[in-house]
């Protein structure tokens, strides 16, 4: 199996394009054929697959946000945007899947794989793992 831990430096409500920066991981895998995990061990961030137009992107946080605003009257809490980060994460994903196929990540033209923040700014990691299928 093949581990990489990858930085991302995000933005507060940030969506960041990481697609990339795993097809890269994927190449240095040397896997043909198999599986790409992505990860990442965070309570206040998400994973997404989605579209990668940047106004699409914008779209997708800002009903992220009005399906869970961040508001004073959350029971657990640090900070308003703390309790709510952990909410929204709970509605996104902390890891997602996907098929490699003759060494390349499969994916949809218009398909990314997104970091979003929920809390930060603050500097976060995700994992990637290639294992041969």
């Amino acid at each position: 199996m093949y581990l990489a831990k990858r930085d991302v430096n995000t933005v507060y409500m940030g969506m960041h394009d990481i697609t990339d920066a795993v097809r890269e991981e994927v190449q240095k895998s040397g896997v043909k054929d198999g599986v790409c995990h992505v990860s990442m061990l965070h309570s206040t961030a998400g994973l997404m697959v989605c579209c990668r137009r940047s106004e699409a992107l914008e779209d997708i946080m800002q009903d992220i946000e009005r399906m869970v605003p961040t508001r004073v009257d959350f029971r657990h809490r640090e900070t308003a945007s703390d309790a709510g980060g952990h909410v929204k994460t709970a509605l996104t994903n902390s890891q997602v899947s996907f098929i490699v196929e003759d060494g390349q990540l499969v994916l949809g033209e218009q398909q990314a794989i997104v970091f979003a923040e929920f809390d930060g700014p603050r500097p976060r990691s995700y994992y990637v793992g290639v294992t041969e299928g």
